[in-house]
């Protein structure tokens, strides 16, 4: 028969940020690797690789980037600035909420505009400010900042199970 006690409850690990963060990178490089090796081999889409329609030719973008300096500097402040986010959103997330990082995730959305028109790399639209108002209105809805009874919100809180009052990556007491 099957009559064997459950499983135990998974165990919840206290890794720092920035170990959380260099995992995320590892299985994104290995995941992405082995997706661009598979779209250089599907003959489908506009790019060519080797003579062959391809999805994407990953080897020709790898030389593009090797070849100028300024396109390298491009990947590597993309790359570095990615980092920084992800960090600094799982600090977030580890020390306050995950609602915090979304109203956070979703005001960077609004420097990085900002930034832009400083730059003069794009001009003023009033329907991106409209878009990002809607784009935060949503957010501070969903994630019941801002409550209207019209939208069936009580003004309770709910009962949640203990795992849902889990933290997202473990307490702070070391394991023992």
């Amino acid at each position: 028969g099957g009559g064997g006690a459950p499983p135990p409850p998974p165990r919840h690990k206290n890794i720092s940020g920035l170990h959380a963060v260099g995992l995320e990178g590892l299985f994104g490089l290995v995941y992405l690797s082995a997706g661009l090796v598979a779209m250089y081999h599907i003959p489908f889409g506009s790019d060519r690789c080797d003579g062959n329609v391809c999805v994407e030719n990953a080897l020709h973008a790898l030389r593009e980037v090797a070849g100028n300096r300024w396109l390298l500097a491009a990947v590597l402040g993309n790359v570095t600035s990615i980092a920084f986010f992800n960090f600094f959103g799982i600090s977030v997330t580890k020390s306050m909420s995950a609602t915090h990082r979304m109203v956070l995730d979703s005001l960077r959305t609004m420097v990085i505009w900002g930034f832009s028109l400083l730059a003069k790399w794009q001009d003023f639209s009033y329907l991106q400010v409209v878009g990002f108002t809607i784009l935060f209105a949503g957010t501070l809805l969903y994630n019941e900042i801002i409550k209207f009874p019209c939208l069936g919100a009580t003004g309770e809180e709910e009962e949640g199970t203990d795992d849902d009052k889990a933290p997202l990556l473990g307490d702070d007491q070391p394991d023992a």
